[in-house]
């Protein structure tokens, strides 16, 4: 009975122990991820979620699971779903996405621990190394592991967080089904795992090979015989997960963009990898020099050929030791698995990608925490120690926390753009797309003449780099550079000719040049290889204003509105438009319906007061005209129009305030100064407004109206007049 019961309270110790383990890997991965939370979207994620019309609604579901061919979630359905949820709960805010990879990461690092402790149970029977601390140094390197932030913390990234995480699922059940009694509940929900890796990521297909290698480990003896445990109910699942690769790659041509890039054969390829797979390694071991986009030349065909050499042999004792059940060829069947899709035959645009080790650097880990249990075992006979665990436990306490330490200082590189892509390019210099994202965070961060030479890098690099001539031209344009503008655009037409984007460059570059007609040419061109261009639509729309056709700008305009809901510029140019045609009403539900997306937009905001001021509810206007004014302090505009509403509600000094503000802004703002005169009429001051609407005439002498007014206020009733005066005059300018 005593034998029971201390049998009982050593199983509830190490149930608390196992608990306490899990809660300090979770803990771990809050410490290390707490700071990217409010992190800016940075890289391809702009491209895969603000400009990914896909994930803006649930409904209908087959909008949500397919995306556009060109993004990097097309073909992995799971993957824009949980992007579609994300906009639902948090819109474009990058918090709700950086919580979600984080837990999903979190739960990974569990999830490895779980699939540890009950794999070594197999692997190391009778005692003869401690079970759990390996697998919680195991799991918690891999949580803190500064190589994972370059997935964890970029949410374009998603792809391998949820492939990661259904993958290790699906081997938990696996493990479970495979020592369960009734398995197939474990093995349904293995299979379900699996399908949802394969719809995340084209790699899920190396995951059936990996769960057949681990049956052995779970075979059991009845009647003198080793008996495998059943694998056939997976089979289903298996077959199911690579065909769905199969069509999800066909529809969407994932495979078919990620090598077109390529320069090498698949031999090349594959002997480049040798190398690539040794530096793998390596970053695992000492995570130094990490780079989020990097560009590697492939290693001199020698190099190769002993580093692939290296590799086989490698693989060939891990192959034995998996024959014999040992730890060791486990670690080595999980790395080279899960790295074959992409360092194998397949001749990816990029050789080598840290991403990429994201799961396969588990097993290293493991590799790595077993070494610390050899070295504490050898160091405990050395100094004549009882029991290894006792140095185990500090030395791998160590490894661990230097880690974290490395992560968080790693993750301080995704703060912003700017950071992020200066660290690519000191990381990896003759990276084209490192330079065009380091002179996209410059330019907007306003710093021009530094964007100008970190595109012309880019271009130095690769001459035919379309996008980095579209962003030189575009920064060009804002210099006002406009003819060195027109020539980078037509660069690249001449190397893209069928690009909508060099046809909407030309012909930014011909508005700037005040060439209109030429300029509509080329931007209705544009809209017809693209009808979807919403930047080419707002172009188009842009230059029929300045052409005199309001009418047909504003449907293109809508257009422009239409293709892409949260475009801010177009949303306020519509309802200029729509005020300058005097359509109020129109005017007015365009507004509204855009200050729900944009409360905080000074231009929409004084808009609205135009508004309101045109159809006579000044005291309406004031507030939305007060709110323009306190975020765009610098705008006569705003000041002059919030006093014009003020006028018009008989509050006349706070509106000679506002009136003197903006002259002071813009001291030659002629309207305001005839509004500023209106105002001091008003309040019975007649030499100061005769003086203020004497100054305006003699800036606009041909002004009958101000003459007459000015005529008027030598009379004793010429004050009582004014109200009507401004509001004959009341229109915003």
């Amino acid at each position: 009975m005593a034998e029971g019961s201390r049998t009982e309270t050593a199983g509830e110790n190490i149930r608390w122990l196992t608990r306490l383990m899990a809660a300090a890997i979770a803990s771990g991965c809050a410490l290390v991820y707490a700071g990217v939370l409010r992190a800016p979207f940075v890289f391809d994620d702009c491209r895969d979620i603000l400009d990914n019309p896909s994930i803006r609604s649930l409904l209908p579901p087959s909008r949500m699971f397919f995306a556009d061919p060109a993004l990097g979630t097309a073909g992995r359905p799971v993957v824009n779903a949980s992007f579609a949820l994300d906009w639902a709960l948090s819109g474009s805010d990058p918090i709700g996405y950086h919580l979600t990879d984080a837990l999903l990461h979190a739960l990974s690092a569990l999830l490895l621990f779980g699939i540890l402790r009950r794999l070594m149970e197999r692997l190391v029977p009778g005692g003869r190394a401690p079970v759990l601390p390996i697998a919680f140094f195991t799991a918690f390197a891999w949580a803190v592991h500064p190589v994972s932030t370059s997935v964890v913390s970029l949410a374009f990234q998603r792809p391998e967080t949820l492939y990661a995480f259904f993958c290790l699922l699906s081997v938990y059940f696996c493990i479970r089904g495979f020592s369960a009694v009734r398995s197939r509940p474990w093995y349904f929900g293995a299979s379900i795992a699996l399908l949802l890796a394969a719809g995340s990521k084209e790699t899920a297909a190396a995951l059936p090979f990996f769960i057949l290698l681990l049956r052995p480990f779970f075979a059991r003896k009845e009647e003198g015989r080793t008996v495998l445990p059943a694998a056939r109910p997976l089979f289903p699942g298996f077959f199911a997960a690579w065909l769905l690769v199969l069509v999800l790659d066909l529809n969407s041509g994932a495979w078919g963009r990620a090598t077109m890039d390529s320069r090498l054969s698949p031999v090349s390829y594959a002997f480049a990898q040798g190398v690539v797979v040794l530096r793998y390694i390596g970053i695992a071991l000492f995570p130094a020099g990490l780079c989020a986009d990097r560009v590697l030349d492939p290693p001199p065909p020698l190099l190769g050929f002993a580093a692939c050499a290296l590799v086989a042999a490698v693989a060939a004792a891990g192959a034995a030791a998996l024959y014999r059940r040992r730890p060791a060829g486990l670690a080595v069947a999980w790395f080279l698995l899960f790295l074959a899709p992409s360092s194998s035959l397949v001749p990816l645009s990029r050789l080598m990608a840290d991403h990429r080790l994201y799961l396969p650097l588990a097993a290293v880990c493991f590799a790595a925490a077993w070494g610390l249990w050899k070295a504490a075992r050898l160091l405990a006979l050395r100094l004549g120690l009882g029991n290894p665990a006792l140095l185990l436990v500090p030395l791998a306490a160590a490894w661990v926390a230097a880690l974290g330490v490395a992560a968080v200082e790693r993750n301080a590189v995704y703060g912003s753009n700017l950071s992020f892509w200066k660290d690519t390019v000191v990381k990896s210099p003759e990276n084209p797309k490192a330079w065009l994202g380091l002179g996209v965070a410059l330019s907007g961060e306003g710093r021009l003449t530094d964007a100008e030479r970190a595109y012309r890098r880019a271009l130095g690099l690769d001459p035919g780099y379309a996008e980095a001539l579209n962003n030189l031209g575009a920064v060009l344009l804002d210099m006002g550079r406009s003819p060195e503008a027109l020539a980078a655009f037509r660069r690249m037409k001449s190397l893209a000719p069928g690009s909508p984007q060099a046809r909407d460059g030309l012909g930014r570059a011909l508005i700037a040049a005040g060439r209109l007609p030429e300029a509509l040419v080329q931007l209705r061109a544009a809209v017809a290889l693209d009808p979807g261009f919403a930047m080419a639509r707002f172009n188009l729309a842009d230059a029929l204003f300045r052409s005199g056709k309001k009418d047909e700008a504003i449907s293109e305009f809508r257009k422009a509105v239409e293709s892409k809901p949260d475009f801010e510029k177009a949303h306020m140019l519509l309802s200029s438009a729509l005020l300058a045609t005097g359509r109020l009403r129109e005017a007015a539900a365009r507004l509204e319906k855009a200050l729900a997306l944009f409360p905080e937009n000074p231009q929409l905001l004084f808009n609205m007061g135009r508004v309101l001021l045109e159809e006579g509810r000044p005291e309406r206007a004031v507030g939305f005209l007060e709110k323009a004014a306190r975020l765009s302090p610098r705008s006569a505009y705003a000041q002059d129009a919030l006093g014009m509403a003020l006028s018009l509600s008989g509050r006349f000094e706070r509106a000679i305030g506002c009136h003197r503000r903006a002259l002071a802004l813009a001291p030659d703002f002629y309207p305001a100064r005839v509004h500023l005169g209106v105002a001091l009429a008003e309040t019975g001051r007649i030499a100061e407004a005769r003086k203020e609407l004497g100054e305006a005439l003699r800036e606009n002498p041909g002004d009958a109206a101000i003459a007459a007014y000015l005529g008027r206020l030598g009379a004793p009733a010429a004050a009582g007049t004014g109200t009507q005066e401004q509001k004959a005059r009341g229109k915003s300018p």
